[in-house]
């Protein structure tokens, strides 16, 4: 396990945007931050990748991605706070299931 920073939350004017984000931090050894692993509209198709990506296979497409994925909006719309989704791969959820089939949905 590891500790990253994924976001910061400034008081009374909400999230950094991702763009805004990896600009401040990108630099910073001292901090660890994620891995972008894809810049786009979120479609179907990249959804799909994430679910059915198995980091235990060899050639496989996003070796670092053994959880999932969150997915950020890019650019913040006036009055909107910012939208992102998780991403669970079905390796992880596989897992879960198997190590806490009681509490597994609590952990997801």
């Amino acid at each position: 396990m590891k500790l990253c920073l994924i976001d910061i939350f400034l008081y009374k004017k909400g999230y950094i945007e991702p763009k805004e984000f990896y600009k401040l931090f990108a630099h910073v050894d001292e901090i660890e931050i994620p891995e972008v692993i894809y810049v786009g509209k979120l479609t179907k198709d990249f959804i799909w990748s994430i679910e059915n990506n198995d980091w235990t296979k060899v050639g496989c497409l996003y070796p670092t991605v053994k959880e999932g994925v969150v997915c950020k909006r890019s650019t913040l719309m006036k009055g909107q706070r910012l939208p992102k989704s998780k991403v669970k791969t079905v390796w992880w959820m596989t897992e879960l299931k198997s190590k806490y089939p009681i509490d597994w949905e609590r952990l997801e």
